[in-house]
């Protein structure tokens, strides 16, 4: 079975799945866990108007911008266009909140860049 997805190199949908099914059934209120859906909003219009070459660096670089955010352990993977998922294995929840913030700011970022071309 192929685990990683192949633009971004993040974990694909059948393998994530997988993973956070193994998890979750193992889970319980002691460990603590989250799951973030992350659907970039606007992805469209990157594509319709720059095309999917710019897309697909957009998407590479907010997957690089995920995988960062995250410790190895948790579960991150792209589920589909521009659909990322995140299983967060027990952790501290407000740091995170704190990281997506960054996240959402650096993405708007390459958003800005690719719409100032």
């Amino acid at each position: 079975m192929k685990l990683l997805e192949n633009l971004t190199k993040l974990l694909n949908k059948d393998a994530a799945r997988k993973q956070a099914e193994e998890y979750f059934s193992r889970y319980s209120e002691s460990t603590g866990g989250a799951l973030l859906i992350i659907d970039l909003d606007d992805f469209k219009h990157v594509n319709d108007q720059h095309g999917h070459m710019v897309g697909d660096f957009v998407l590479s670089q907010c997957a690089t911008e995920i995988r960062n955010l995250f410790r190895p352990l948790d579960i991150v993977a792209r589920i589909g266009g521009d659909e990322f998922v995140v299983v967060l294995k027990d952790g501290d929840f407000a740091r995170y909140h704190n990281r997506l913030q960054r996240f959402e700011d650096a993405c708007q970022r390459y958003f800005v860049t690719v719409d100032d071309q």
